[in-house]
């Protein structure tokens, strides 16, 4: 990040980007071994979209735009703040009962 020093929020972006990405690689794996589900296509979509608002993330605070670089972060927890009320939190990689959990 191109902002001086480490902010609160900077440790709030890498951590939250070391999470995307740890999720992303377990639903990865779950599509992995579900290929013929139609679950598994709104899955990668999912994953998607949260790591593209990440990466928005990561590049808005690298260009010093704090503000949207937060906002494309609760986009990518899934929630707006303010008067907009809230969005429904990206689905968990194992949140469907059906699929067992990979351990790898």
């Amino acid at each position: 990040m191109a902002t001086s020093g480490s902010s609160g929020g900077d440790k709030r972006l890498a951590k939250a980007a070391v999470e995307a990405i740890d999720e992303a690689i377990d639903g990865l794996r779950a599509c992995r071994q579900h290929l013929n589900e139609i679950k598994t296509s709104q899955l990668l979509r999912a994953i998607h979209l949260k790591l593209g608002h990440v990466a928005l993330a990561l590049d808005l605070e690298m260009d010093g735009e704090t503000a949207k670089a937060d906002a494309a972060l609760r986009l990518a927890e899934g929630r707006l703040g303010g008067s907009q009320g809230g969005i429904e939190p990206a689905p968990d990689p194992h949140g469907f009962p059906d699929w067992p959990k990979d351990d790898h």
